[in-house]
């Protein structure tokens, strides 16, 4: 399934997502239970900065393939035979199909080249989008590595979605409805839902973003959640970080008026 953390820039998205998974440091910190669930942290914006469009869905599932295993790896999983192939195999396919498409992938060690070592030609189209349908296969092998009863889920936290442009966040949100989708994986998702009716926008039209954005939006996300930045403290708030600056006369500033100007101008999100 897919949980939607649901709120504009700036609203405690990333926030609401370190109280879940907690600290690296501290893995007890967090409110998911480690024992049942394997945390993969994923943010979008770092690839989205070197790849061209085209490439990026593919860049991400190969990046996001490459987190899985190695966090796998440090709960010792991947030295099993089966898990272990699915990985390769996974990571594999992957591969052949950015260098077929003749992708460039900056920052990820893949040697580019329209031709695979040993073929004349490269592959037709339908070829490759099996290559997809098989990634899908061993992506859920992998998963059940950890998810082998069902109790244990493997969540993967995307985070920084509304940082990269619409049109590309709308292209990965497909990109991993489509291929990371199997059983035993849970993807929360901090998203605006703005940005996806903007990239629907861009990429469909306005009349098909007008009539089938929420539709999109729903089918991807099953259970979202609304930052509740409604009842957010601001008073409170604005009061800490005052006191932080130590500004003379900090203590001296009239701090319900403050608030009050604050709301009525930005609002209540906290950025």
């Amino acid at each position: 399934m897919t949980v939607g953390l649901q709120g504009d820039w700036g609203s405690g998205k990333t926030s609401m997502l370190n109280m879940l998974r907690g600290n690296d440091d501290f893995p007890k910190s967090g409110l998911l239970t480690t024992t049942k669930c394997l945390i993969v942290n994923f943010e979008t914006w770092s690839y989205s900065m070197f790849n061209e469009r085209k490439s990026l869905p593919t860049a991400c599932l190969y990046a996001l393939t490459e987190r899985l295993g190695a966090t796998l790896r440090r709960e010792g999983l991947l030295k099993e035979e089966n898990g272990k192939a699915a990985f390769e195999k996974a990571s594999s396919r992957l591969k052949n199909v950015i260098k077929n498409v003749n992708i460039g992938v900056p920052g990820i060690n893949i040697p580019i080249g329209k031709v695979l070592e040993g073929e004349k030609t490269a592959p037709p189209a339908d070829d490759l989008s099996q290559e997809m349908i098989h990634f899908k296969k061993n992506f859920q092998e992998l998963a059940q590595v950890w998810a082998n009863d069902e109790k244990k889920r493997v969540v993967i936290c995307v985070d920084d979605l509304d940082r990269v442009q619409p049109v590309i966040a709308l292209e990965m949100l497909e990109a991993i409805k489509n291929f990371l989708d199997v059983d035993g994986c849970v993807f929360i998702l901090a998203v605006d839902f703005e940005v996806i009716q903007a990239g629907m926008k861009e990429k469909l039209g306005i009349d098909v973003q007008k009539t089938s954005g929420k539709s999109f939006f729903d089918k991807i996300i099953q259970l979202p959640f609304n930052m509740p930045k409604d009842s957010y403290d601001l008073k409170t708030y604005l009061r800490k970080l005052i006191s932080e600056t130590n500004l003379p006369y900090a203590e001296k500033m009239d701090k319900d008026y403050l608030s009050e100007i604050t709301s009525s101008s930005v609002g209540s999100n906290p950025r």
